[in-house]
């Protein structure tokens, strides 16, 4: 089978799309009698059967930059296909899949995966007369189109595939679920960390969106604690450094590490040196960080929200506690500080479930 796997991410591995993107090009190493090809407008470096895409819209149509680009991707994945004759077409958001949905012919296939709900959750409860409003709502209506003209998606969780079909009402003999898998034996299994809880705490915090990710609410929450810490940023732009540490200088139990974009393997360094991972999302639909931290050991405080629960077995590899709850966060950080056993018990369980679903290699 040939294969084109349309992606915006690739070289950039530090979101689940990205990541994905790269598992599925192991297909050549492989299953080496299939032949797949990646379409990206992020490579660093020459690499056989990948090719470059150039994305470049005016300013003033970068508002529209996700809609124009399914335009540019049909335009070069066409020209490939003249030459390389694909079975399939895989874009990895189905968004970007739309005007190849429509437009290529049979018998090639063309696929889409969806990784989040940002659009998914979009609705007359938030309106407002704004362009920022009126545009997501578009796009909301777009990928729905996307998901019913495409001719199979994919989507990483099983609350995403109740989501997509209850909302979207697209047909579930089109839609299957996959997790977005890691190279679990690339972490190494730390999971009896003691604590010194007279010594500064290392909190890990990793989210692009630190909106979404609830970082104001943890902050709040280790301001709620009696105890020191040192929280590390990893994720948004240099940009949001102001903001963040003014949240930072409201507590007095805080010191504010920033370290910002930082690459996969900068993450994995700070699995292992910091003794919590607490992302509080507000929204997720799986959360690759989580499923890294438990194939660290490092223990997990996250929030019951989206795709999460999937990850944390319910509760069984970490703690889990309700989302815009700061109380209960800090409660479920203190619990997790002060029960070594638990920790201990859900570490262990965590890496195990790591490898029974999310291990890349199966």
């Amino acid at each position: 089978m040939k294969i084109l796997f349309c992606t915006s991410f690739f070289a950039q591995t530090h979101n689940g799309a990205g990541q994905f993107a790269n598992t599925v090009f192991r297909i050549n190493e492989l299953f080496p009698a299939h032949e797949l090809h990646i379409l990206s407008e992020d490579l660093d470096q020459k690499q056989a059967r990948c090719h470059l895409i150039t994305i470049d819209y005016p300013r003033w149509l970068q508002g529209f930059g996700m809609l124009l680009r399914s335009f540019s991707y049909y335009r070069a994945a066409q020209a490939l296909h003249q030459t390389h004759q694909f079975d399939l077409i895989f874009f990895n958001h189905a968004f970007t899949g739309i005007w190849s949905a429509l437009r290529f012919s049979k018998p090639t296939k063309v696929v889409g995966f969806l990784h989040d709900d940002n659009l998914l959750a979009q609705n007359l409860q938030q309106f407002s007369f704004s362009k920022k409003w009126f545009i997501r709502a578009t796009y909301r209506q777009v990928e729905k189109w996307a998901m019913r003209y495409l001719d199979a998606n994919f989507v990483n969780t099983k609350y995403l595939r109740q989501a997509v079909q209850a909302v979207y009402s697209i047909n579930p003999k089109k839609l299957h679920q996959t997790y977005v898998p890691i190279d679990v034996k690339s972490i190494s299994f730390q999971g009896n960390r003691e604590i010194d809880l007279r010594q500064p705490i290392k909190v890990l915090f990793v989210k692009n969106d630190y909106l979404r990710g609830g970082l104001a609410d943890l902050i709040v929450a280790l301001g709620l604690l009696s105890y020191s810490f040192q929280l590390t940023v990893i994720g948004p732009f240099p940009s949001a450094h102001d903001e963040i540490q003014k949240w930072v200088a409201a507590q007095d139990n805080i010191q504010l590490n920033f370290l910002g974009n930082c690459t996969q393997t900068q993450v994995f360094t700070a699995l292992q040196a910091h003794h919590l991972l607490c992302i509080p999302a507000k929204k997720e639909a799986q959360g690759v960080t989580n499923i890294e931290g438990l194939a660290a050991g490092i223990p997990v405080v996250t929030t019951q929200v989206g795709g999460i629960p999937e990850i944390m077995d319910q509760g069984k590899n970490g703690w889990l506690v309700a989302a815009d709850a700061p109380e209960q966060l800090a409660q479920a950080i203190k619990d997790c500080l002060e029960d070594p056993t638990a920790r201990q018990q859900k570490s262990t369980a965590g890496r195990a479930f790591v490898l029974q679903h999310f291990d890349q290699q199966k």
